[in-house]
């Protein structure tokens, strides 16, 4: 096959991915808004931290396996398998819903992480095999832009459906129909040769984490990327956790009514999908590392500022919506970064560990909700707290980024000055 050929076929792997994480939000959602109907005396904070830990739990479990699988064979054999994994998970999770069945929910939920985990490396790490590192930074804006368009569908859908009388089990029809349609456009990418990586796998996965850490830390503007990017996550995961009781003491709103307030997530992700596609424009064919600096104060400005708009539905939205630009330019250069930086017979296991270290945040943010809600803190003042330490990090990120930041600012100041 010729390589516009190849590289024409990284449009159904972004097609797979949206029907991913269509699913991925639409039953995480739909589950989050049923466990908060049924439960009504538990708040919904504790709700959310509860799903969150099952959430980050295989990834912090199986991110070793999986990096180690995606260096042994093909990336795109293991997302077809996995995808026909997805469709008996989602099938079963429609069982569940139809039951009423809070554990079952839960077992579905850590199952599709899990099928997740292994994901994760074969998507990302199958980008550079299929595109030329001139186009990294564009093809993943693409990627990251349909995977939010996706949320926002997701989340649409959980909200509107949550409110009627069967509409959970609505839920559970549409995830496993998309999981057909998500298979079947997997099989239409290229099949990439293995990279017969022979890295064995130990139960004390952490140990293989450490072992491809302590290898890539000879690079280590690579290793920088990587840790980055997991305080990404962790700055991403607290606002998506706090969000809901955020929105529904700023609509005053009754847990049974949560639907609604998750509707906040849609500004959050139409502005990651528009953050992505504008860090891609600045980047053209490089890899801009210089626009992540930006995207912390803007995550860290926007965060403290919805503390004071805890009262204003119109300044809370835009803030939200600010937010997900932020976070479309802070994410979308790491991701392109590693992809290129990392040599490809080692690219599943560094994309694990990236996983790995990613999740870790996820799951440090549930902690801090939890501590901070101990507190009695509000909503507003947590969003305040997390805003505080992103702009210290982001000042760190100056400093750590400095020569990428000033190469950027440059280029920036020469293209607006010969246009």
């Amino acid at each position: 096959m010729t390589k516009d050929i190849i590289q024409s076929t990284f449009k159904w792997l972004n097609i797979t991915q949206f029907f991913g994480a269509l699913n991925d939000n639409l039953y995480k959602m739909s589950m989050v808004f049923f466990l908060i109907a049924a439960n009504p005396d538990i708040a919904p904070d504790t709700i959310m931290a509860c799903v969150g830990a099952v959430f980050v739990l295989p990834f912090l479990l199986f991110s070793d396996a999986a990096g180690a699988l995606a260096d042994r064979i093909s990336k795109q054999t293991i997302i077809v398998r996995l995808k026909i994994l997805e469709i008996v998970f989602m099938g079963s999770g429609l069982i569940f819903f139809y039951m009423e069945n809070s554990m079952g929910l839960y077992l579905v939920l850590f199952a599709m992480c899990t099928q997740s985990a292994f994901f994760g490396p074969a998507k990302y790490g199958i980008i550079p095999e299929l595109v030329s590192d001139q186009k990294l930074s564009k093809a993943n804006s693409y990627l990251i832009s349909a995977t939010f368009l996706s949320i926002i569908i997701g989340i649409l859908m959980a909200s509107l459906f949550a409110g009627g009388e069967k509409g959970f089990v609505y839920c559970g029809m549409v995830c496993t129909t998309v999981s057909l349609l998500g298979f079947g456009a997997s099989t239409k990418i290229y099949k990439t040769p293995s990279k017969k990586g022979k890295r064995d796998v130990s139960i004390f996965f952490f140990l293989g984490i450490w072992k491809t850490l302590k290898l890539i830390s000879e690079k280590r503007e690579l290793l920088t990327a990587v840790l980055i990017s997991s305080y990404f996550w962790f700055a991403a995961a607290f606002a998506q956790m706090n969000l809901i009781p955020y929105g529904m003491v700023l609509m005053d709103l009754t847990p049974e009514k949560s639907n609604v307030a998750g509707c906040l997530y849609l500004f959050a992700a139409f502005g990651v999908g528009s953050g992505a596609l504008l860090a891609g424009w600045f980047s053209g064919s490089r890899v801009e590392l210089g626009i992540v600096p930006l995207g912390a104060f803007g995550l860290a400005a926007s965060l403290v500022g919805l503390n004071f708009a805890a009262h204003t539905f119109i300044w809370a939205m835009v803030l939200i919506f600010f937010f997900g630009i932020s976070a479309g330019l802070f994410i979308l250069p790491l991701n392109a970064f590693i992809q290129w930086k990392t040599p490809g017979k080692i690219r599943g296991s560094v994309l694990a560990a990236t996983n790995f270290l990613n999740f870790t945040g996820i799951l440090c943010a549930s902690l801090m909700i939890k501590i901070l809600h101990g507190f009695n803190l509000s909503s507003g003042k947590t969003f305040m707290v997390a805003g505080s330490i992103t702009f210290i990090f982001a000042l760190g990120l100056i400093i750590i980024l400095k020569d990428f930041f000033i190469s950027f600012t440059k280029g920036a100041f020469g293209r607006s000055s010969k246009s």
